[in-house]
């Protein structure tokens, strides 16, 4: 017996639920996901997900390009939709066939599609930089400064211990503990040089486990 979309959509989202946790919190993908779905099943909810393929998945598309979305934003929300099917034809909730054909579908291309490029994010100049930073808490200034020396991530920045930080080495190495492709089995590891180090070597008083900039 076929399912709806809607029922595909149902058993995906407790999949990604599940799937989509990083320390026990629901990740920014699962909202994305959900985000996507929305407009699926406005569109296509009831019909036969046996039957849902690329001109139905080009619909889709369309109500998102009218939604205002990016260019690039509106393939990555397709390309989870795909991906919904993908992981609806590993279980069997659809044949094989379904997941095979949408795949076919190229993304929208620059110039070629009425979704609007946004244009790339530039790094804040520097002179920008040195005069925020006399209004920031202290605490927050050295954040602010540790990131733009070492290049790191805001996330990374917040979440340094001491523990993480192995000073057996010149420059420091700094072992990112949780980030993107952690469960890739990938490393991660952030240089930390002489002027860095100055910016945090008062907050490495703190316990091993605690946070530096608390």
């Amino acid at each position: 017996e076929s399912l709806a979309v809607v029922e595909v959509i149902a058993a995906y989202h407790r999949h990604a639920k599940d799937y989509y946790r990083k320390h026990g919190k629901p990740t920014r993908e699962l909202g994305c996901i959900k985000e996507a779905s929305k407009v699926l099943r406005q569109r296509y909810g009831t019909h036969d997900a046996n039957q849902f393929g690329p001109l139905a998945l080009q619909s889709v598309r369309a109500a998102m390009i009218e939604l205002g979305w990016t260019r690039k934003y509106v393939n990555k929300q397709v390309g989870r939709i795909v991906r919904m099917f993908k992981w609806a034809t590993a279980n069997e909730l659809v044949p094989a066939s379904v997941y095979q054909a949408l795949a076919t579908l190229d993304g929208l291309k620059a110039g070629r599609t009425a979704a609007p490029d946004r244009p790339p994010v530039q790094p804040v100049d520097d002179a920008t930089i040195e005069q925020t930073l006399p209004w920031l808490p202290p605490v927050v200034a050295d954040m602010v400064r540790f990131q733009r020396l070492t290049g790191c991530r805001p996330g990374e920045v917040c979440e340094l211990r001491s523990g993480d930080i192995n000073r057996d080495y010149s420059p420091w190495v700094y072992s990112v503990s949780s980030h993107k492709t952690a469960h890739q089995g990938r490393a991660r590891t952030i240089l930390i040089g002489r002027r860095a180090q100055d910016v945090i070597r008062p907050y490495l008083l703190r316990a091993a486990d605690a946070y530096c900039f608390s």
